[in-house]
């Protein structure tokens, strides 16, 4: 992700930025960037529209409906530079600005067919409570559930079809109000918190918190990496080493895969699970156990098992969980070239030959119809079903 000026630079400006980065080749700024030694483009495919552009402390700060007028263009103007981008509006700065959240709601007036993303932000610290700061990841839960309202209302507004998704793209445990005034120098030490077990504990809650929402919040990005409020820190020519928060960053980062479009939910709220996650998680699991399945478990003869999903505690019941099972079940169903040779019927069972004569049967005359056996597979020939 790359940001463009929307404080001092123009709309033209930010075309001319995707047109450097992101153009192969033959115009000005795309040359340019092949003489400064990068052939290939950079492929950058989100833009943020500038930043935090409710805050007083911006260079060029501009209220609500200055700023959305001025992001539309910018778009308009990306967008035809390079159509496969993704561009992101700027929210307020944050909840506790008196702008949000009727800036982000104007903003998104001026701009909602144009824009993929509403940029929103937030930090946490502990103000000398350590009960109420281990429940900062509730305060964030509303936060997220009131910017993704925000944009709901506004969809329906402007009647768009479009689900508008939410970018977390600056989120951590930020201790402002250990800031102090420095005088001018070069590399300064700035905001390099030291973060204790307690902070580590928030950040995970935190953590948790986008991931059960990951259904809107689509992009995240933790503010910052290295030394500036980071989970690593170095030292010039020493050595380096990880900060408490660095261990729930990542673990959230490497064990909790995400499904496609879509959350994999947590467990505190399995039962609230969206059915197209829980697709995708069903669908997993019914492509390991087919693997594993005997002949006879996979014949088209034999009943089909019921899909018992094992993701997080659900019932195997569960309503989501029978959808997912029977798309799955006719998504496999429905390809005849990947079924099994083995699978076939025994001869005894298929259907008469084509070559067979096609009269009419005779009428079956009226009374109980007799029971007719159900062929199935030869013990000999199929291996026992693994359980």
């Amino acid at each position: 992700m790359a940001g463009v000026n929307m404080g001092t630079g123009t709309p033209q400006d930010a075309a001319d930025l995707v047109e450097y980065c992101n153009h192969p080749g033959g115009t000005a700024w795309s040359d340019l960037r092949i003489r400064n030694g990068h052939r290939a483009p950079h492929a950058i495919k989100r833009w943020c529209v500038g930043n935090e552009m409710d805050g007083d402390w911006q260079i060029g700060h501009l209220d609500a409906v200055d700023y959305g007028k001025k992001a539309r263009e910018a778009m308009k103007l990306m967008r035809w530079t390079d159509e496969t981008i993704q561009t992101v509006v700027c929210g307020s700065a944050s909840p506790n600005m008196p702008t949000w959240p009727e800036w982000d709601r104007i903003v998104l007036e001026h701009t909602y067919d144009l824009a993929d993303y509403l940029s929103i932000h937030r930090y946490y610290e502990n103000p000398g409570d350590d009960d109420d700061f281990l429940a900062s990841h509730l305060d964030m839960d509303r936060f997220i559930e009131t910017s993704a309202a925000t944009c709901d209302y506004v969809k329906a507004k402007v009647r768009s079809k479009k689900t508008m998704g939410l970018s977390f793209d600056e989120w951590n445990v930020w201790y402002q109000s250990r800031q102090a005034p420095h005088p001018w120098e070069r590399a300064p030490r700035l905001l390099e918190d030291r973060y204790s077990l307690l902070d580590a504990l928030v950040f995970g809650g935190m953590a948790i918190s986008l991931l059960n929402h990951a259904d809107r919040v689509r992009v995240a990005c933790l503010a910052q990496l290295v030394n500036v409020i980071a989970p690593i820190f170095t030292e010039p020519g020493g050595p380096a080493w990880r900060q408490t928060i660095f261990y729930p960053f990542r673990d959230v980062s490497t064990l909790s895969p995400a499904a496609p479009r879509g959350a994999r939910r947590s467990s505190t709220r399995s039962a609230t699970c969206r059915p197209s996650a829980a697709a995708s998680r069903c669908a997993r699991s019914c492509a390991r156990r087919s693997r594993r399945r005997s002949p006879a478990a996979t014949s088209p003869l034999s009943p089909r098992r019921p899909c018992a999903t094992r993701s997080r505690g659900r019932s195997p019941s569960s309503r989501s969980t029978r959808t997912a099972c029977a798309r799955f079940a006719r998504r496999s169903t429905s390809r005849p070239s990947a079924r099994p040779k083995w699978s076939r019927a025994p001869s005894s069972a298929r259907a008469p030959s084509s070559a067979a004569p096609t009269s009419r049967p005779p009428t079956p005359p009226k009374g109980p119809t007799p029971s007719v056996p159900r062929a199935s597979a030869s013990p000999a020939a199929t291996p026992a079903a693994t359980p």
